[in-house]
């Protein structure tokens, strides 16, 4: 047998026969101060949707988590390509995918996605390694940013006194030829990807505007640029050019950074708004995701905002690998002729 099915299949025979304590649930981390507002681009996108559930959700917490299948395949694939790029071992990254798994179950088996077990899981990175990252790793290398690898990578901006915003990067890589920083974002869904999902949002002008700061600061060469891995799990058997996976390459000009500051800028306005109106209006619109229902919906006039504690994983600034304030933006010089911060 060949040394890596021997491998799974120890791996999942342990996993079978010795289950142990139930896993932890694995959730972003937030650094957390009572006497700050931490703000993120999906907690953002939760205010772009609907300012009501926003208060409740980020403000008030009055949301809780669970793992789903969805978000325990996108975590255990991107734990599987975090280590393909560590150490390019298929045994190892297949073992960290296994590791990372924290649904209840390896399938949803009454579920409607049949596309998301944890075998569909080692599939996709099976077709990931032989197929985009053997492409990915000509140009590129895991970048090292003081001493650390760029995996996991936590940057905490400071905006004023009382507002901070928290950018959670997969991956950093640098160019081989000259080390230019490059942000690899890993995105799992049953979706149709396009370009246009990703180019203009304010995650990726977020992400061209830290690395434009950190490539400053470090002195490294500033040529930023993103790249977006999607797979589209319905498609995993389908013989196209990537099995399901498509990559985006997005290169803009250095200030790109000047659009995200003013766009960040303007919500926190919008945000003190609301704040003093004490009014966070409903978006009927949003009422329904992806053909469920929100999970306020019925209630969100009914929900105490006394805060409900912190559902997030609590994060101090001794965890942060970069820290910046939004001066540091300007600073760099990158601001298009014509527009101010």
């Amino acid at each position: 047998m060949d040394y890596r099915l021997q491998a799974f299949d120890n791996a999942f025979d342990n996993l079978l026969n010795n289950p142990g304590p139930k896993a932890p649930i694995k959730k972003l981390g937030y650094v957390y101060d009572p006497e700050q507002s931490a703000y993120s681009y999906s907690r953002l996108q939760t205010l772009y949707s609907c300012p009501r559930k926003f208060q409740l959700k980020e403000l008030a917490q009055a949301s809780s988590y669970d793992a789903t299948i969805h978000t325990s395949f996108g975590s255990a694939f991107g734990a599987g390509v975090q280590e393909l790029w560590r150490s390019d071992s298929l045994p190892r990254a297949t073992l960290a995918l296994i590791a990372a798994w924290d649904y209840p179950a390896f399938e949803d088996l009454w579920g409607k996605d049949k596309h998301k077990s944890i075998f569909h899981c080692i599939q996709s990175l099976g077709i990931y390694h032989a197929t985009v990252h053997q492409e990915l790793s000509l140009d590129y290398r895991l970048a090292y940013l003081q001493g650390k690898p760029g995996i996991e990578f936590f940057a905490y901006m400071q905006i004023g006194s009382h507002d901070n915003y928290q950018v959670h990067i997969d991956l950093i890589l640098e160019t081989k030829t000259t080390g230019a920083l490059v942000v690899l974002e890993i995105k799992t869904s049953g979706m149709v990807q396009q370009a246009a999902n990703w180019e203009n949002s304010l995650q990726t002008k977020g992400y061209f505007a830290l690395l434009t700061v950190v490539s400053s600061k470090l002195g490294l060469p500033i040529a930023p640029k993103i790249i977006y891995i999607t797979l589209q799990t319905g498609k995993l058997a389908l013989p196209d050019e990537y099995f399901g996976f498509n990559v985006f390459h997005f290169a803009k000009p250095a200030y790109i950074a000047s659009d995200f500051t003013l766009s960040l800028l303007q919500d926190l306005t919008m945000l003190d708004i609301y704040k003093a109106d004490g009014h966070f209006p409903k978006r009927g619109h949003s009422c329904v995701s992806y053909n469920r229902p929100c999970e306020f919906f019925g209630i969100c006039d009914d929900i105490p905002l006394t805060k409900a504690g912190n559902v997030y994983e609590s994060l101090t600034l001794d965890d942060v690998d970069f820290y910046l304030t939004i001066d540091d933006l300007s600073q760099c010089n990158l601001t298009p002729e014509g527009a101010t911060l």
